[in-house]
């Protein structure tokens, strides 16, 4: 799979010439290297736009829990100037799902903007293998902004041939905290069906910078199912390096599974209360 993912990625990881900008505003808040935002960047690309995927499926009343994918990915960054980046990434998703062999292939350029954001303009492709789309290819577009405040905005369509209208998926605000050599990602993803039905996401993203390791979640709620988790696993390489870097390279398990809702207290009295009244209600 490595040697599949790196000729794909020769054409990805050309970088484009970044134009003038203003000098790097001075910040009090720690700093997150530039590597951590690139493999954030990627979790967020491939967490949200699978987790569209699966939410889709499930609207059509198929899902499979245990289901494992991989993912192998390379980015690159060039610093023209203190502060301010460009570079690329890509990646192929390969696995099993519904019993057939699904495979998604991302991509993003990024760039600098003159806010001295880090933004991604995202790209993927592949096939659908199940449900009422079955044998369509798909293309995702959208865009990850990473800004100088910690926190990140990300927006993406879902679009395939012949259906409209497309998938969304939307997020804003997502906090990024940085400490103890840690980088902590918190919030919501919105996704928006072909149906127009809103579905409501946790996502929540932890990158050790001593181990090079990371994990993921996305959860969600649905009814009949409980809760719905695709969780990551993976690590990632850096060179470390300050102005033209070598390749980094990313790898992840993605498993998606079902967690069935516990009874709570409340739950369990409402059913108390709805009890109570069918044994008070008068026959008819």
């Amino acid at each position: 799979m490595r040697s599949t993912a790196i000729a794909l990625l020769g054409a990805v990881l050309l970088l484009s010439g970044s134009g003038s900008r203003a000098a790097p505003v001075r910040s009090t808040t720690v700093p997150i290297p530039i590597e951590e935002e690139f493999v954030v960047a990627q979790q967020l690309h491939v967490d949200s736009s699978l987790d569209a995927i699966v939410t889709q499926l499930l609207g059509a009343g198929l899902f499979e829990s245990g289901a494992k994918l991989h993912y192998e990915g390379r980015y690159r960054v060039v610093e023209t100037s203190p502060g301010i980046f460009s570079g690329s990434y890509g990646g192929v998703l390969t696995g099993s799902y519904l019993g057939e062999g699904w495979s998604f292939e991302y991509a993003a350029a990024m760039d600098t903007d003159a806010l001295l954001n880090k933004v991604w303009k995202l790209d993927s492709k592949g096939t659908w293998k199940k449900g009422p789309y079955a044998g369509k290819n798909f293309k995702d577009k959208g865009q990850i902004v990473e800004k100088t405040d910690h926190t990140a905005d990300l927006d993406i369509e879902i679009e395939t041939d012949g259906v409209t209208p497309k998938i969304k998926t939307t997020a804003a605000g997502l906090k990024k905290d940085k400490g103890g050599g840690k980088l902590k990602v918190s919030g919501d993803f919105e996704v928006v069906d072909d149906a127009g039905k809103t579905h409501k996401e946790k996502v929540g993203i932890e990158l050790d910078q001593a181990t090079k390791t990371f994990t993921s979640k996305v959860t969600s709620a649905f009814a009949g199912y409980g809760f719905v988790v695709l969780e990551n696993k993976g690590s990632f390489t850096s060179s470390g390096c300050v102005a033209d870097c070598p390749v980094g390279e990313t790898s992840f398990d993605i498993t998606i599974t079902q967690v069935p809702e516990p009874a709570t207290p409340l739950l369990l009295s409402a059913g108390f209360i709805g009890m109570l009244g069918l044994r008070r209600r008068k026959p008819c």
